[in-house]
């Protein structure tokens, strides 16, 4: 495939006149080059993106691979949002859409629960702390991109640009008569959104629990039995309790190999952390999550799950090349098929951005690549960064939770009301409304994401 170069021009005139000019030889009388650094490279189309500084380049290579360049990195990120959104639309819009608890307003009524889930256990609550604690910079670089993302929309809405695909199949059996009003425009919070679905799906994790109903059946898990108090004491000590490595072989420098390295004692820790918790109710719960790691891919892994990084040193390669590669381990409910791109302002700007790899589609950044000098990778980190806790609820008259027991008195919850448009898709079963539900939190801030209330018989 030979080259293809697309032009993404500004609405007005360039307001950057510091951009580097590119010398290739010759040039003006002082001293500047006047060349085109894309000379020779066939224009094949010409676009028009709303908040340009400059105008912009893209060279499409083998495999269709586009390569940006641009004067400066808020540009960079508007011509990436457009040509993103044009090869991998669908995908981002559904990872936004499930980071923000929003798939039933194109799914309908089965894709309640997913949202649900995701305003529940705190998706969605992720997405707006990212937003809360952006700098300056990272919020204009989201907000061009969007911009970028809404200028392709716009072109499709004018039958300038076909519709993604996957739309184009899926509109009749989701109920519209004409695709494109599945569009919606994106902002700074769609790409959180798309954020939160990697912080929640890589990093939300349900061991605690699991852990938790081993540690309540440790108790006596050899009483009566040959040489018990032995068994029960290593189990304890020796397998449960010790958390030093297992090889001496470790990357924080700063651990203390002698001594005992053991994990503190229930004793040392508030007694409120250890009320008795029913071993059924840490079942059932167990149950519950272990299904949603099934439904994550979890489940049937015997080995865990994750992602590996590897390197090899230049002194070690044939032709003393340094080597990076990274594997990326993905859940399908994370975007998954990663999109090669190309990222340049040092061309046209004289900027310091000169990358090459593989985005994420709905975010402006570059999960794998190189600069040239430096190349990144990024795995699964496997971090235990889920906490559970066991509340008593109080009901008021209508039975709904008005507060926990705390310290031997009465907290009031706080109650949030969540609302989700349901989309009236008649080939699914789905009729189109408006949901809405209730959602909790304890006075500290910590969310209640499951309720139990006593076992009872059918009949009672």
């Amino acid at each position: 495939m030979s080259p293809s170069l697309l032009l993404l021009l500004s609405l007005s005139a360039c307001k950057d006149k510091g951009a580097t000019p590119v010398d290739s030889g010759g040039g003006g009388d002082d001293g500047t080059s006047t060349t085109d650094p894309f000379e020779g490279v066939e224009v094949d189309e010409t676009w028009e993106i709303p908040g340009m500084r400059c105008d912009a380049t893209v060279i499409r290579t083998a495999a269709s691979v586009p390569h940006i360049y641009a004067h400066d990195r808020e540009d960079l990120a508007r011509v990436y949002g457009f040509v993103q959104a044009r090869d991998r639309y669908f995908e981002m819009d559904l990872a936004r859409r499930l980071g923000q608890g929003r798939l039933s307003e194109i799914l309908g009524a089965d894709a309640l629960e997913t949202d649900m889930e995701s305003r529940s256990n705190g998706m969605t609550w992720v997405a707006d702390n990212l937003l809360e604690n952006l700098t300056d910079e990272q919020a204009a670089i989201m907000d061009a991109f969007a911009e970028g993302v809404n200028a392709y929309l716009a072109q499709v809405r004018a039958d300038e640009l076909p519709l993604a695909s996957e739309l184009e199949i899926a509109g009749p059996f989701l109920g519209v008569s004409d695709p494109k009003d599945l569009l919606t425009d994106w902002d700074r919070r769609d790409l959180a959104g798309v954020a939160a679905v990697l912080v929640y799906e890589l990093g939300y994790e349900t061991d605690d629990v699991g852990r938790t109903a081993d540690l309540a059946r440790l108790a006596g898990l050899f009483d009566g039995k040959a040489l018990g108090e032995l068994r029960q004491a290593g189990i304890e000590q020796d397998v449960w309790g010790r958390v030093d490595p297992v090889l001496p072989s470790y990357s924080a420098h700063d651990w203390s190999w002698g001594g005992s390295a053991v994990a503190r004692s229930p004793s040392d820790l508030p007694a409120r952390l250890f009320a008795p918790i029913d071993l059924d109710m840490l079942d059932r719960l167990a149950g519950r999550l272990d299904r949603f790691e099934d439904r994550l891919g979890r489940g049937d892994l015997e080995a865990g799950w994750g992602s590996n990084v590897w390197a090899v040193g230049g002194a070690v390669s044939a032709d003393g090349t340094a080597m990076l590669a990274g594997d990326g381990h993905l859940p399908l409910s994370v975007p998954s098929l990663f999109w090669q791109v190309g990222l340049d302002t040092s061309v046209l700007g004289g900027g310091d951005t000169h990358q090459l790899g593989l985005g994420i589609p709905g975010l402006p950044v570059l999960a794998v690549g190189t600069n040239g000098s430096v190349a990144w990778s990024q795995t699964q980190l496997m971090g235990d960064i889920t906490d559970w806790y066991r509340e008593e609820l109080v009901l008021d008259a209508a039975g709904a939770p008005s507060a926990t027991i705390f310290e031997g008195g009465e907290q009031p919850v706080a109650t949030f009301t969540e609302s989700h448009e349901i989309a009236d898709v008649p080939l699914l079963g789905s009729e189109g409304g408006t949901f809405t539900w209730a959602r909790y939190t304890t006075f500290d801030g910590r969310w209640i994401a499951d309720i139990e209330g006593t076992v009872v018989p059918f009949d009672h």
